[in-house]
C-alpha cells in the first residue's frame, strides 16, 4: 500500500488514463511529484519488509490450494452473480 501522494487512480477508460498518466508524466518531469527519484525508493524501500509480503503472498497461493474446485458451470454463475 503506497502513500496517498505516490498514488494517482484513473477511470477504466482509454482518455482518463491517458489524462492521468500525462499528468503524471508532466509532474515527474517538472518536480512536483516524486521529487529525487532515490527518496522516493527509499520511501518505498522503508515502507516494505520484503520478506513479509513474500509471506503474505505464500499465504494466498496456499489458501487457493485449499480452496475447494469449482465446476465451469459454478464458476459461471459465480461471474454472472457479479454482473459479468
Amino acid at each position: 500500500v503506497l502513500a496517498p501522494d505516490m498514488i494517482h487512480l484513473a477511470e477504466p477508460n482509454s482518455s482518463d488514463l491517458e489524462r492521468v498518466l500525462s499528468s503524471v508524466i508532466d509532474g515527474i518531469r517538472t518536480g512536483k511529484i516524486g521529487g529525487k527519484h532515490w527518496k522516493s525508493h527509499k520511501r518505498i524501500r522503508r515502507s516494505y519488509s520484503w520478506f513479509d509480503v513474500a509471506r503474505r503472498t505464500e499465504d494466498v497461493y496456499l489458501k487457493l490450494r485449499r480452496s475447494p474446485k469449482l465446476s465451469i458451470s459454478q464458476i459461471c454463475a459465480r461471474w454472472y452473480g457479479l454482473g459479468f
